[in-house]
């Protein structure tokens, strides 16, 4: 059985679109090169087709930056098609400058489907597509809210394309919202370690330390662990030094959120939620954290419980704009974000179903513990036609991946609502 799987742009650290049996999506052992077509039909009607091939192959190649990545990507002849058609293997990437579907969503930039064989996650196939017809496109720095970056956006696509689903991890192209300018071109240090999970060379050249694992920098062109304190690569902010403190959420705390000052050390908070959804948006408990730090250093934020519901994990800054998010579909933690919590910030943590559950964050300053990741209840999260339908655009995947023009400048109280509609929705 193949399973095929609607990706748009619309999380926790990188992870796989899906395992089978233990194995990641991913494209053949041994043959990572892959090819793509531009469709010659469907094609854009603002930018010049070999602009936008060259923004898309740039997107693609980013991913086999890293020495240690040996995933590649070939352009093959333009070919005449429907990337959205699911009738060919052509690879198929195209725009659609009208008749956008409407289930896939007017807030939708682009949206990829790749398929793949059920019973080890070997991909074999991949289409991807652009809206045209309710975004405008440019190369370069968009100049205003309706315009967006191809390159950036390709960028992103491609990471679904190589088998990744969407991540928490500051600053990834991998992120759920587009930030609106160029972030999402470059990979981050975590997107690095996913690409080499997936596609290892086993080289550790380097030309930027976002081409190197997290805990390294590039050194003279090789990826080195950077000495230091506790093998660290910063020095901790002496106020984030301490044997820590530990919180409980109380309840009911939906609004105002519970404030906890995150210093001294690490922090832990403990809280209780219980799960409610009306099929599109959350509509149960909501325990709202603001955390007051006085660190200006990046903090791993870890949730864990111990299972029978799916939560969801979110953070905003003072200002609403997006710190991580993770709304993918895991029933049992931890799942990890990380930010620069320089500032006040807001943490979100919701359920989609399941049952009542006990939860512990933890806001973990440099030096950082090692933390096990991964679910843990003997479910290799398979596929089934009941969590992810697997065929026609009407079954978007339960986990919702659309790529939203989410911006910056948008408010708290615009920002997060429609962050928690985009779970799920189709």
């Amino acid at each position: 059985m193949i399973l095929w799987l609607l990706l748009p742009l619309t999380a926790s650290a990188w992870a796989p679109l899906t395992t089978c049996a233990g194995a990641p999506t991913a494209w053949p052992d041994g043959s990572p090169e892959t090819r793509f077509r531009m469709s010659s039909v469907f094609v854009s009607d603002e930018v010049p087709a070999p602009t936008v091939a060259g923004a898309v192959r740039i997107g693609f190649d980013e991913w086999g930056r890293p020495g240690c990545s040996n995933f590649n990507v070939f352009q093959d002849a333009d070919a005449f098609g429907d990337p959205l058609d699911g009738e060919n293997d052509d690879n198929l990437i195209g725009w659609y400058e009208s008749g956008w579907p409407a289930q896939l969503g007017a807030a939708t930039l682009a949206v990829t489907l790749p398929v793949w064989w059920e019973d080890d996650c070997e991909l074999f196939s991949a289409d991807m597509v652009f809206n045209g017809d309710d975004h405008d496109w440019v190369l370069g720095p968009p100049g205003d809210w309706y315009e967006a970056d191809i390159q950036s956006v390709a960028t992103h696509e491609a990471g679904h394309w190589v088998g990744f689903d969407h991540s928490g991890f500051g600053g990834s192209s991998m992120q759920s919202l587009y930030s609106g300018a160029l972030d999402e071109r470059t990979l981050t240090c975590d997107d690095t370690v996913g690409a080499c999970a997936l596609y290892p060379s086993g080289d550790d050249s380097c030309t930027d330390d976002r081409y190197c694992a997290c805990d390294q920098t590039c050194d003279g062109g090789t990826c080195r662990v950077a000495l230091g304190d506790d093998d660290d690569d910063t020095e901790p902010d002496p106020e984030c030094e301490g044997p820590g403190r530990e919180y409980d959420e109380g309840e009911p705390n939906d609004d105002p959120p519970a404030s906890f000052e995150i210093s001294d050390g690490d922090a832990t908070i403990q809280g209780r939620i219980d799960c409610a959804n009306n099929g599109s948006e959350y509509t149960g408990d909501h325990d709202f954290l603001a955390l007051l730090p006085v660190c200006d250093e990046t903090a791993v934020l870890t949730l864990e419980w111990a299972g029978g519901a799916d939560l969801d994990f979110l953070g905003f800054r003072g200002d609403g704009t997006a710190l991580f998010e993770n709304q993918t579909v895991e029933q049992q933690g931890p799942i990890q974000s990380t930010a620069l919590l320089g500032a006040a910030a807001t943490a979100l943590v919701v359920c989609w179903e399941g049952a009542e559950v006990d939860w512990t964050l933890t806001v973990d300053w440099p030096p950082y513990r090692t933390i096990s990741s991964g679910d843990d209840d003997g479910d290799d999260d398979d596929a089934t036609e009941d969590e992810r339908p697997t065929t026609g655009l009407g079954e978007v995947d339960g986990r919702g991946c659309r790529c939203a023009a989410g911006r910056s400048g948008w408010s708290a109280l615009a920002l997060i609502p429609l962050a928690l509609r985009r779970r799920r929705t189709g």
